[in-house]
């Protein structure tokens, strides 16, 4: 049997209870080969502490190992470091928290469905523990089949199809049905922060969706999802994806305020009239090739040559290029849906 000791934060200015510790430490075991000391969340002992423990680490007894544990290492001196074997560990792969999910939900015989599983490591960020935790409440609900929806629920997290009909509603500049979307949302509980948290994330996939179509493998989503996100992307673009997470992002501080549910309705009305007949994408253009360049972004399937003899031909609208340049790709996206239906 090991002895073990823990530092919690409440010895963080205790630098007599770190010396307590060191001096037992001076004992050799009875039992066993070796003491272990173990400092959790070490980081947050206090520089007193740190020098009380100095001298110990850097000549240690020889039945005495130490253990240090921290997520922040930047706060640990480096005068400690440099003493220490530094071992980083990494979070669990999406798919290592899946199947050890349904190893366990086989063992207990949870009736629980494949997606539900991804679904529950997904909403854990792939924290094993908190992904068995969440099983383990899901368990209580006694509701027979366990689903994803019951995940969400009681997750709190957004479903995928909502942040895809969110996306496809700005498409259309719809303001109502996200707003409507908001308040549902709002009905089952889900906090600000996890909400624009989430569309943010689903607004990047977006943008991976529009620049590698075969990039699936840089996201979490769920096939089925990524496939209507592809269709989806077409009528979005790049610069429209990039002010869409910037406006979100400038208002990330506003999410923890009173008032965040307001500011999030805000946001939402304010993204849908930049996709529109508001929307000025020309704004970003500086000379010929950039219009160009933002039509071939638009319409992936037509060459550069193609591109620029649309451009020569164009006649202006009020003397101006730029709008009738829109007004233009605009119909040729809607032939090309046309053809491809």
């Amino acid at each position: 049997m090991l002895y073990l000791y823990q530092a919690f934060r409440e010895m963080v200015s205790g630098v007599d209870n770190i010396r307590e510790i060191v001096s037992n430490l001076q004992l050799k075991p009875i039992e066993s080969r070796c003491k272990i000391l173990i400092v959790d969340e070490c980081h947050a002992l206090s520089q007193q502490s740190w020098q009380a423990l100095l001298k110990t680490v850097e000549q240690p007894p020889a039945h005495v190992v130490f253990i240090f544990c921290t997520t922040e290492v930047h706060k640990v001196p480096e005068t400690i470091i440099s003493r220490c074997q530094k071992f980083d560990f990494r979070r669990v792969s999406l798919s290592l928290v899946v199947d050890y999910l349904e190893k366990v939900a086989h063992q207990e015989s949870i009736n629980i469905t494949p997606t539900a599983l991804t679904v529950i490591a997904k909403a854990c960020h792939g924290h094993l523990r908190d992904s068995l935790k969440l099983l383990d409440q899901l368990t209580l609900l006694e509701e027979g089949e366990i689903t994803p929806n019951w995940v969400w629920e009681l997750s709190g997290t957004i479903p995928e199809h909502d942040l895809v009909t969110f996306c496809e509603n700005i498409s259309k500049g719809e303001i109502t049905g996200n707003l409507g979307i908001l308040q549902d949302w709002t009905k089952y509980g889900k906090h600000p922060i996890t909400i624009h948290t989430s569309l943010v994330s689903f607004l990047k996939d977006l943008l991976i969706c529009k620049i590698n179509p075969n990039g699936r493998n840089l996201t979490l989503l769920e096939e089925d999802t990524w496939k209507e996100l592809t269709t989806i992307s077409k009528s979005w673009s790049i610069n429209h994806i990039h002010s869409a997470i910037a406006l979100l992002m400038a208002r990330q501080n506003l999410m923890r305020d009173e008032s965040a549910h307001l500011w999030l309705e805000a946001t939402f009305i304010e993204i849908v009239p930049t996709t529109k007949s508001n929307y000025q994408p020309w704004k970003d253009w500086k000379t010929a090739q950039d219009a160009i360049n933002w039509a071939k972004e638009q319409l992936p399937h037509v060459s550069q040559a193609q591109l620029q003899e649309h451009w020569q031909k164009l006649t202006p609208i009020n003397g101006k290029k730029a709008p009738a340049w829109v007004q233009l790709v605009e119909k040729l996206q809607t032939d090309s849906q046309l053809q491809t239906a």
